[in-house]
């Protein structure tokens, strides 16, 4: 399906914009985009949602998250012929959801 050349434009611009950052930028480093509003921090979360941490946390999030899209690769094949809308939408959740299941970032080196 085309609109998936959507998901894949939207995790490559993800991986590569997460590699640039950590090739360029030093922890905790804050660039200024529009002084004393708004400013671009490298930071990490080590945790998973919201920092939380608990024993297997990771692999029961990973799991969830790779079931999630898989029902969102099933939902979007079943509206094949419905608006393009919903389409392009399922087609950007299928690419965030995707680039949690690839956290760490994945470096292109």
């Amino acid at each position: 399906m085309r609109v998936l050349f959507v998901s894949a434009i939207l995790v490559l611009a993800d991986q590569v914009s997460k590699a640039i950052v950590v090739r360029t930028m030093s922890l905790y480093e804050s660039i200024p985009i529009i002084p004393n509003f708004f400013h671009f921090t490298y930071i990490t979360n080590d945790g998973m949602a919201f920092g939380i941490d608990f024993p297997f946390g990771y692999f029961i999030f990973s799991a969830v998250s790779l079931l999630l899209t898989l029902f969102l690769f099933w939902y979007l094949w079943s509206v094949r012929n419905h608006s393009i809308v919903i389409r392009l939408g399922l087609a950007m959740i299928i690419a965030v959801s995707y680039t949690h299941l690839t956290l760490p970032t994945i470096l292109l080196v």
